[in-house]
């Protein structure tokens, strides 16, 4: 590579001057995924296509003709690179490598990758290469544990807990784009080794056993120390179980949506082979207007007849 006053010989001055400016529309132009993220983030955020779409994945779809999983990578990676601007990223792929690796690690990785090409320069399977070694892989789960829940049900919960989730206990940066908590705990953090002290919780518990359970053990012994005022949690309707049975006794609403729900995918991949009907519980002192909450926002998001057991006058 040419370098300093190599150029400017071989360059004339009106040269140089027509190579600045295509350069920056070039950088704009590989960068636009940063500006495209963080403007998707915030028509989500602020649920701005309310006006012509039920959910944010309609929008994206009907709108832009792009996928569930490529919206959240594209906002994932605008998280990651306005977090660190001065790592040369140029694109999403780079971008969201990166977003898997731990925050205190990321530079550390990028050095690496970058000294591990041979001309020094960036890429995606230079990331991913050096995460191995130098940033720990995150433990396995199988793949019930790594679903999560769609938008349309997440914002039903929200609606019984006031609009504001607080706290979620069991999750990932992935399902964060649609939760929004204000808190909230990843399988590295481990859940149940936290305080869980929250206004409100939503819990979509891992569904592998005995994880299921134990979360569930959790919330109800803090909804029962008054650590936790409100919460609604969403499970498999394992009514045979000792912990589902528990959750039906401490409930002061049950509600279940009139389908089975299609978890989604981290990675992208949708369930569409769920086996299970699913149950929604509320534990709190307002199931009344918990129950009004809920029957709105399934109506607004046309889902269907929901059922509900409960306090509801």
């Amino acid at each position: 590579m040419l370098m300093g006053s190599a150029i400017d010989d071989i360059l004339s001055a009106a040269e140089r001057s027509d190579l600045t400016k295509h350069e920056a529309v070039i950088g704009r132009g590989v960068r636009a995924f940063v500006e495209v993220g963080v403007s998707l983030g915030a028509v989500r955020a602020r649920r701005l296509y309310r006006g012509t779409h039920r959910t944010f994945e309609e929008y994206c779809a009907d709108r832009w003709n792009i996928s569930r999983a490529r919206a959240y990578e594209l906002m994932t990676s605008a998280d990651v690179c306005l977090a660190m601007p001065d790592i040369p990223i140029t694109n999403a792929r780079q971008a969201t490598e990166l977003a898997k690796v731990d925050e205190d690690k990321r530079r550390e990785v990028v050095e690496a990758a970058q000294e591990a090409h041979p001309k020094g320069v960036l890429t995606a399977a230079g990331i991913q290469q050096q995460a191995r070694g130098v940033a720990p892989e995150a433990p396995q789960i199988s793949d019930r544990d790594s679903y999560s829940t769609p938008e349309s049900y997440a914002a039903v919960a929200r609606a019984a807990l006031g609009g504001r989730i607080v706290l979620d206990p069991a999750s990932n940066a992935a399902a964060q784009n649609v939760i929004q908590a204000e808190r909230w705990y990843s399988k590295e953090q481990n859940g149940l080794a936290q305080e869980w002290k929250a206004e409100t919780v939503w819990m979509n518990p891992p569904y592998s056993q005995p994880l299921c359970s134990e979360f569930v053990d959790k919330l109800i012994g803090s909804f029962q120390a008054m650590d936790v005022l409100q919460a609604v949690t969403l499970v498999n309707t394992a009514s045979e179980t000792r912990w589902w049975q528990a959750l039906a006794r401490i409930a002061t609403l049950i509600a279940f949506p009139p389908r089975r729900i299609q978890f989604w995918h981290p990675e992208g991949a949708a369930s569409d082979s769920n086996r299970y009907a699913q149950t929604f519980f509320y534990l709190g002192r307002e199931p009344a207007l918990a129950h009004k909450a809920m029957r709105d926002e399934a109506a607004t998001q046309k889902q269907g007849e929901w059922v509900f057991v409960g306090r509801l006058q």
